[in-house]
């Protein structure tokens, strides 16, 4: 069966914005650069993630604000910054 659609041979690529407390040039950023390398050559067109680092989008809370908001779509959180999306996370800094 044929099907009338030609399939595009052009594939766009998602867009990730992550913000981060992390300073730049450290090895948690080197390993959000080695991902964001990993994730650009993915099939289907990857994807391009863009890392705000040093807390240029502010701090944990103002990220989540952020997220909710769309502004971006990740963040590299401590669980501080995870308790205000569930306060239950607080538990994982109980754990033996």
């Amino acid at each position: 069966m044929v099907s009338g659609r030609r399939r595009s041979c052009v594939e766009r690529s998602a867009a990730i914005r992550l913000a981060t407390l992390a300073p730049k040039g450290t090895s948690f950023h080197q390993a959000l650069l080695s991902l964001g390398e990993k994730w650009r050559q993915a099939p289907g067109g990857g994807v391009q993630l863009t890392i705000y680092t040093d807390g240029t989008m502010g701090g944990e809370t103002t990220m989540v604000q952020r997220m909710r908001a769309g502004q971006i779509q990740a963040a590299m959180l401590t669980v501080t910054g995870l308790c205000e999306i569930d306060d239950s996370v607080a538990a994982l800094q109980n754990m033996p």
